[in-house]
């Protein structure tokens, strides 16, 4: 079962690594930059954010904290995070919050042509497209479980997945691409919010 986890996120990690660079290479300018390198980042970062906050669970004061660590990492990278919060009635006292961490990435377009050749009235028009990329940072155990699993720490729900996206993001730092890119962070997924 635990091959089959690690199956699984390897194939996730493959295939966000061959959107990342597709999506750099639908571009109208010349890229004479390297091919992309993802580098180590997102595993210490997944690494970091499991190891600091492993029961972050929906609504926790860890789920809060991760929030800020990955809202924190963005700004590093240079982005302008959007915290999108969100509450949840619990019972007629309480009332819980979560937040999605969204990063809009704009590209430039696509230029196609539109007309009629017959009569050469052909006209060129940029369109823009969007490719949405998510992973949830919470976890289904809270503190309330830690004595029951004492070395849980969060990483394949879903802390790999945060780091996938980090490095996803990372490395679309100053890069121009045809497609405008959203990446969001989900709070409270574990709570059925994403």
């Amino acid at each position: 079962n635990i091959l089959s986890v690690i199956n699984k996120k390897l194939i996730s990690m493959a295939v966000i690594v061959a959107l990342t660079i597709s999506l750099t290479s639908c571009n109208e300018v010349e890229n004479d930059d390297p091919e992309l390198l993802i580098g180590n980042e997102g595993t210490e970062f997944a690494l970091s954010l499991a190891n600091r906050y492993p029961f972050r669970s929906p609504y926790s004061q860890q789920e809060t904290q991760a929030a800020e660590f990955i809202r924190s990492e963005l700004i590093k990278l240079g982005y302008q995070p959007v915290v999108s919060s969100f509450n949840k009635q619990i019972d007629e006292e309480t009332v819980a919050t979560s937040s999605n961490i969204v990063v809009k990435i704009s590209g430039t377009g696509f230029v196609i042509s539109e007309g009629n050749d017959k009569d050469e009235s052909i006209e060129e028009v940029r369109i823009f497209r969007q490719v949405i990329i998510g992973a949830h940072y919470d976890t289904k155990f809270g503190s309330e479980h830690s004595e029951d699993y004492p070395d849980y720490d969060g990483i394949n729900a879903n802390a790999s997945g945060v780091g996938a996206l980090l490095s996803v993001a990372a490395g679309l730092v100053g890069r121009e691409i045809g497609y405008d890119v959203i990446i969001v962070f989900f709070g409270a997924s574990n709570d059925d919010f994403a």
